[in-house]
């Protein structure tokens, strides 16, 4: 298509109910709620031979108990497919540039920009394509900074038949964020399956945070 393919989307997140405690620590009998929300449009179109990009305009909502936050922001992303190896792809995204409009607090709040590179390889002889990334690049280290390597993810998706797709996964990143609290474990280690059906894709993800607990997601993907 001349303007590329349009899609929107909407992602909510629940955190659940919490119990509200005062300054001592005591439970006062009272519960709240924290969720966020994001709705956005996203353009995509080829540049060239073997190019293509992303753009995503989103507005971001963010509640806990009576506060609530919002902003509006801009996602960009672009693709390269090799011409000198088949099946390998290398790509990078920037995220959440943009502003607030309302905030938690009487003080501005900034956005957290974040800058991810990456590559994915289709395997010649095996349904498997391989993942590696760095996230957060934009986020300073408090060390030398060839640790931030250390904020690599990576994983695989195994085409079980031309419908169903198995993955795993691995973020280093959030191994590191939660060794303080929950130890070396399993945190960072994810799992998921894809099914297609139709012009409708199901997918779902667990992610372990080790003793913190874990993360399910849940999306539907529709072509029309």
């Amino acid at each position: 298509p001349r303007l590329g393919r349009m899609a929107v989307h909407l992602i909510y997140f629940n955190y659940g109910t919490f119990q509200e405690t005062d300054i001592f620590g005591e439970n006062t009998g009272r519960t709240f709620t924290a969720s966020e929300m994001a709705l956005g449009a996203t353009l995509a179109n080829t540049l060239g031979d073997h190019f293509e990009y992303g753009v995503s305009v989103k507005f971001v909502y963010s509640s806990l108990e009576r506060f609530n936050a919002a902003a509006i922001a801009v996602d960009g992303g672009l693709l390269y497919t090799a011409p000198f190896m088949e099946g390998l792809r290398m790509g990078i995204s920037l995220s959440n540039l943009g502003f607030a409009i309302d905030h938690y607090t009487d003080e501005s709040e900034t956005m957290p920009v974040l800058l991810r590179v990456g590559l994915a390889k289709r395997l010649a002889h095996l349904p498997l394509t391989i993942t590696l990334a760095i996230n957060d690049l934009t986020r300073a280290t408090d060390g030398p900074a060839w640790e931030v390597l250390q904020r690599f993810s990576a994983g695989g998706e195994f085409d079980v038949n031309d419908n169903i797709r198995f993955r795993l996964g691995y973020q280093n990143d959030v191994n590191i964020s939660t060794r303080p609290l929950s130890g070396r474990n399993f945190a960072g280690v994810s799992a998921g399956v894809g099914i297609l059906w139709r012009t409708f894709r199901f997918d779902y993800s667990y992610v372990s945070f080790g003793d913190l607990g874990g993360l399910n997601r849940f999306g539907i993907t529709g072509r029309f």
